[in-house]
């Protein structure tokens, strides 16, 4: 069994400071989000580019874009937003360069068919031809890149993809968690129920579970009937084709997990996902391991396939049994 991602909407009404400067709360508006139209926003579908500082703190939401539309974050410094730093719900938006702490939930999150018509070396053309992620597959993926997204304890998952059609390229961001945590479950980067990602050359770190339920991941692969409304935004679809490559994951008591299940435990069609080139460990400093830590975790799938990932550290060292990872 596993727990809802957002079951509970946090607020804080607490001013951050950056730089030594009080950011103003900014005013929020009602999102309309059809599962939850309630739903406040600092800002909804702003254009061109949201940059500088946002306050958020009296929000659910720090930027808010409906589908339809586009836009992009670019060299933003989003804080609160007590469920959301950045909602993208089937728009084409690029989150660039960005730092984001949220009092709790997701920091960025994609849903219901979010992706980028444009190719992205069309959209930025100063990447060249040398972006791996971007040759092949996922030309139409929204870019997920260079942005430092840091969970506080309340805080769920770092990047979050979901449904089908959905798009993105996660590239060259820095996830930290809350590190031991006994009240949550955290999760680095997550794709579910039919999104398409490709996770290359991010580091991962610090998230660490210490109930004696769940574990906490790095990067969490799932979908399939089976796993279909155990969170928010889940239907039955399978999560397949995924390249996770040349991450850097440490402290998390799970690095990668693969979990495709189909209904009643039967054999779930081929999902291809593919681990390779990682770098994973856990030396737990100060803490004893999760009892179910283990560096990839193989739960259910078909052609999933792992090569030349580097595993070790003292909480990987055990028999490799998985735990139910924390949605």
């Amino acid at each position: 069994m596993k727990t809802r991602i957002f079951s509970v909407l946090v607020l804080c009404g607490a001013l951050s400071t950056w730089g030594g400067l009080a950011a103003a709360a900014c005013t929020c508006t009602a999102t309309g989000f059809p599962t939850a139209p309630g739903l406040t926003a600092c800002q909804i579908n702003p254009t061109p580019t949201v940059t500088g500082t946002i306050n958020a703190a009296a929000c659910d939401i720090g930027v808010y874009y409906s589908p339809g539309n586009s836009g992009s974050v670019n060299g933003a410094t989003i804080s609160g937003g007590g469920s959301f730093g950045v909602l993208v719900n089937g728009a084409s938006v690029d989150v660039l360069n960005s730092t984001i702490t949220t009092p709790g939930g997701v920091g960025i999150i994609y849903l219901n068919g979010a992706s980028c018509l444009v190719p992205f070396r069309q959209r930025h053309p100063w990447l060249g031809g040398a972006y791996p992620g971007f040759s092949g597959g996922y030309p139409s993926a929204c870019g997920v890149q260079n942005n430092a997204i840091t969970l506080t304890a309340a805080g769920k998952t770092g990047v979050v993809a979901k449904n089908p059609g959905t798009v993105v390229a996660i590239i060259n961001n820095m996830v930290t968690g809350s590190g031991p945590n006994g009240g949550i479950a955290q999760n680095g980067i997550e794709i579910g129920d039919g999104a398409a990602a490709d996770i290359e050359r991010n580091i991962v770190t610090n998230n660490e579970y210490t109930g004696p339920t769940f574990a906490a991941t790095g990067i969490l692969i799932y979908g399939g009937p089976a796993e279909a409304g155990y969170g928010n935004f889940e239907g039955p679809n399978y999560t397949s084709h995924l390249e996770v490559a040349n991450n850097t994951l440490s402290s998390n008591d799970l690095g990668v997990v693969l979990w495709n299940q189909a209904a009643g435990n039967s054999k779930p069609p081929p999902t291809n996902n593919d681990v390779s080139q990682n770098d994973i460990s856990n030396d737990a400093t100060g803490l004893d391991c999760n009892p179910f830590a283990t560096g990839i975790a193989y739960y259910s799938g078909n052609g999933d396939t792992t090569n030349d990932n580097a595993v070790y550290g003292v909480c990987y060292g055990g028999s490799g049994t998985v735990a139910p990872a924390a949605d």
